[in-house]
């Protein structure tokens, strides 16, 4: 988390009083120095009480907390992998199914997405232009309702490159 004084200038610490003595920068691979680190923490909440700081958003602030698995399986008639389905059990969701080209129009999206209905996936996402996939779902149970997503994209690119 970046700190600054509430005059929008970056707050510069006196290293007078550091076990570092200023032999140190504000580089990455010197943060590990617990003493610094603790030494800085203190001034920074010093200053804070004092209300000569705020809290700016950044990059440091971001963090990946993992709250769903995402479970990817590959589907296979005999030994042949003729396509992948992955499922999110936490939502009990099927979040991608996918048959192989070859493989399409032989039933086998109907049988997998009715397995899954029997071991409880009961939620689905599909594109409205999905028709093939859209007409599997419906035959297994699944009615539409409505269109809550939107394909975006940043104008002057495309799906495969620039346009």
């Amino acid at each position: 988390m970046r700190l600054t004084e509430r005059t929008g200038d970056e707050l510069s610490l006196n290293c007078n009083n550091c076990p570092m003595k200023g032999k140190c920068s504000d580089s990455l691979d010197l943060i590990d120095c617990a003493q610094v680190l603790a030494y800085r923490l203190a001034a920074y909440e010093d200053a804070e009480e004092q209300g000569l700081l705020v809290r700016l958003p950044c990059k440091d602030d971001l963090k990946i907390v993992k709250t769903e698995t995402f479970v990817e399986n590959d589907i296979f008639v005999g030994e042949t992998k003729v396509g992948t389905v992955e499922v999110c059990p936490e939502r009990n969701e099927i979040t991608r199914l996918m048959i192989f080209e070859p493989y399409q129009n032989k039933g086998y999206g109907t049988t997998v997405v009715k397995l899954l209905v029997d071991q409880g996936y009961d939620k689905l996402w599909v594109r409205s232009d999905n028709e093939p996939a859209i007409h599997v779902y419906k035959k297994c149970g699944f009615q539409t309702g409505e269109k809550h997503m939107f394909e975006m994209h940043i104008s002057g690119y495309a799906e495969g490159g620039e346009t």
